[in-house]
């Protein structure tokens, strides 16, 4: 796994606290079950579940609209477009200079299309590995608000009922709920 080459080579030793951020999420439940004995502990945050099954129907066609627009800001990156459209580096002011700094680069575009693009396939691969067993994991969970529109109130109640289920991943699991945050709750509002 590339995860443990790469600390390995950095000369960082187990055991480790995991910590996955949405499709990161799926990325620490995977070592923890390649590498149980490495892993002391892990938090989800806000971490994409691994049943895509479970959200509403729009859901899909929401998805394919998302995937052209990124797509378009890939292949509009080199021109600048995006910088210049503002579509990259959105978040909270104060942090707006940094995050265009990161976001409006071509490759971590190319690693970010490619992720979705593979989504299912790492939810499937995520979905045989089984439990955690008695791995301590907390989740945290962006604070769902108050949707306006019935895809967002759906989308919002389907996310919750994953993230509580991922609690169950675990003998030794709590969650948390970051009031006052979005998906992205590091920059949003951390818990």
């Amino acid at each position: 796994m590339e995860l443990r080459l790469l600390l390995h080579h950095k000369g960082i030793s187990p055991p480790f606290v995991l910590v996955g951020h949405s499709f990161g999420g799926l990325n620490m439940r995977m070592y923890a079950v390649l590498e149980p004995t490495d892993v002391a502990g892990m938090v989800l945050v806000d971490s994409t579940p691994d049943s895509p099954e479970r959200f509403p129907p729009d859901l899909k066609s929401y998805n394919e609209r998302f995937l052209r627009k990124e797509d378009l800001k890939q292949n509009t990156m080199p021109l600048g477009i995006p910088r210049l459209m503002g579509w990259c580096g959105k978040g909270p002011r104060e942090l707006q200079s940094e995050l265009r700094a990161i976001d409006c680069r071509l490759q971590p575009w190319h690693e970010h299309l490619a992720e979705y693009h593979a989504g299912e396939e790492s939810m499937a691969q995520v979905r045989a590995s089984g439990l955690l067993g008695d791995i301590p994991v907390v989740v945290v969970s962006h604070d769902p608000g108050e949707p306006t529109d019935s895809f967002a109130k759906a989308m919002e109640k389907s996310w919750d009922q994953a993230q509580e289920e991922l609690t169950h991943l675990s003998t030794n699991s709590s969650r948390v709920i970051a009031q006052g945050s979005q998906h992205n709750i590091q920059p949003t509002g951390p818990a």
